[in-house]
């Protein structure tokens, strides 16, 4: 458990300082940042050229995270704001997020999109949940579903609940909502479904429940019925 809490940390660090360090540039990106524009207005033009270009579609985090940059670290944070994720447990929270945003590829660009996420939950559940909790939380999440569901990702994690929750008590959450997030990660896999995509069945119930704002409703019986005093697995 140490060890792999450690690495977050270690990955975390080393991003922000690079972050702080390197100076801004030209970003590189399908959309330039325009003179004077500030993160705000860069991520919701950035948001509509993503909208209106197929190629792009849900993938406005991966390309804000795609790059060291204070900027870009910003807009992002202002992108993931678009999101309410208030009285979402955290894993149907993170299911939203992933079932509209493609996640990028590198581990320190999952990290970006994980900490706007973080400060995000953290925000929309005002002092329930901090962000250091969420950020810890939504990070093993992840790793657990790609250890569940990914059989060729060489990801070393627990795959049992027990084990799981054994790890991912450093948080400092109580075991029962761990053990609810367990099993509503290993329930089903994480979609990225937007319309027009093939979707199976399971898919399409998901989405269905997302546009129409019943998210929690994918919930399990057992996790349903935690006290609201667990704010990261609420109903």
């Amino acid at each position: 458990a140490p060890s792999l809490y450690g690495a977050l940390e270690r990955t975390l660090s080393l991003t922000r300082r690079l972050d702080r360090t390197l100076p801004e540039l030209p970003l590189g990106l399908p959309v330039e940042r325009a003179r004077n524009e500030g993160p705000l207005d860069y991520s919701e033009r950035l948001y509509r050229f993503t909208k209106n270009t197929p190629e792009y579609t849900g993938r406005s985090a991966a390309l804000l995270a795609e790059k060291h940059s204070p900027f870009l670290r910003e807009a992002l944070v202002c992108y993931i704001r678009r999101f309410h994720f208030e009285k979402y447990p955290i894993d149907m929270a993170l299911r939203y997020l992933l079932a509209l945003e493609h996640l990028p590829p590198e581990s320190q660009q999952i990290d970006r999109v994980v900490h706007a996420f973080a400060l995000r939950y953290s925000e929309c559940n005002g002092e329930a949940v901090s962000f250091d909790e969420a950020y810890i939380i939504a990070f093993s999440l992840l790793i657990l579903h790609t250890a569940i569901f990914n059989r060729h990702a060489h990801v070393f994690a627990p795959k049992s609940r027990a084990d799981y929750v054994k790890v991912a008590s450093a948080s400092g959450t109580g075991h029962g909502v761990l053990e609810c997030l367990y099993d509503n990660v290993v329930f089903t896999e994480f979609a990225y479904i937007r319309e027009g995509d093939p979707l199976n069945h399971k898919s399409r119930a998901l989405y269905d429940l997302i546009t129409t704002g019943r998210v929690r409703e994918m919930q399990s019986p057992r996790c349903a019925a935690l006290d609201e005093a667990a704010p990261l697995a609420f109903t």
